[in-house]
């Protein structure tokens, strides 16, 4: 009698065992699509951070650019002189 009781303790562990096999393996599914679901959501939100930054940094690269043409219509004669005087200087650095 004691030969079945083991038989049977045996056949319950093991089916515990697959049980828990099975338990492990959903827990570790979830656990992963979880992580990727988090890192599609950060990564989502950093290109639209890195696009919002983008289009702020063109917008102003674009309205300097439009100071720099207005002045440069408003005093065409001093523009080109500071452009001439600035050419000079950095070709005097690099001559060294």
């Amino acid at each position: 009698m004691a030969a079945g009781t083991y038989d049977d303790e045996i056949k319950a562990l093991k089916e515990d065992l697959a049980g828990l096999r099975k338990d492990m393996q959903a827990l570790v599914k979830t656990v992963s699509d979880d992580a990727r679901s988090r890192g599609r959501e950060t990564v989502n939100k950093a290109r639209a951070e890195a696009g919002r930054y983008a289009d702020e940094a063109l917008s102003r690269g674009r309205d300097g650019m439009a100071a720099i043409e207005s002045h440069i219509e408003e005093r065409p004669f001093t523009s080109v002189l500071m452009a001439f005087g600035i050419g000079l200087v950095i070709g005097k650095i690099l001559d060294r």
